[in-house]
């Protein structure tokens, strides 16, 4: 029986990009372009680049989160929010598993009832955050892991939802027979029990893994 997801948040629940907010907020919105460009050429690992974008999130005050929450929350997926809707009628738990600074997770937390959120704890002095990472999330797999053993679940009792090379890891964890992409890349499929390219197939076949269980 599944009793607990994770998901993804960039380009899984939303078209909007987390890491790409807090610059876009400030105007920076060709820093993150670069760095982005820098590491699909592979000049630049999956921790350089974010631990470069938190660093041009200095200066981003607390008081500015409510609205990059609303902007992030404007991309989400209609067919998403009635998953979310789904999982909770069947009370199924479901975590937010992100790189996204935690206090901004606390907003998706409150609004849409996600049980636990996976994010990057940033630095915050006289109400600003400094650019500085205090615990990053740079491997998924590994944050899966330790919520599961918290939990005391099985890799057969979770299931992970994403759609790129940063969701393998957490793929990994919970097994393939219960790792689910959306619209992820080719190559990727080898890791997944299906590649959903619409959300509302996502309560089938949520059911059908569950029934394997």
């Amino acid at each position: 029986m599944i009793k607990l997801v994770f998901f993804d948040f960039t380009r899984t629940l939303s078209s909007k990009s987390v890491l790409q907010s807090g610059l876009e907020y400030l105007g920076h919105g060709k820093v993150y372009d670069d760095i982005m460009n820098e590491y699909r050429q592979k000049k630049i690992n999956r921790e350089e680049r974010v631990t470069r974008i938190f660093a041009g999130w200095k200066e981003v005050p607390l008081d500015a989160l409510p609205e990059i929450y609303e902007e992030l929350k404007d991309g989400f997926y209609e067919a998403a929010l009635d998953c979310l809707e789904f999982l909770t009628g069947k009370g199924i738990k479901y975590v937010l598993c992100s790189n996204m600074p935690t206090h901004l997770g606390e907003f998706f937390k409150k609004e849409f009832l996600f049980y636990r959120c996976i994010g990057t704890e940033l630095e915050v002095i006289d109400g600003k955050f400094t650019g500085k990472i205090l615990r990053p999330v740079y491997e998924k797999g590994i944050e899966v892991k330790r919520i599961m053993d918290e939990e005391g679940l099985t890799p057969e009792e979770c299931v992970m939802i994403g759609d790129s090379e940063e969701d393998v890891g957490a793929w990994n964890v919970v097994g393939r027979d219960r790792s689910i992409g959306f619209n992820a890349p080719k190559h990727l499929e080898q890791y997944l029990y299906v590649n959903m390219s619409h959300w509302k197939e996502a309560p089938t076949i949520t059911e059908s893994i569950s029934n394997k269980a």
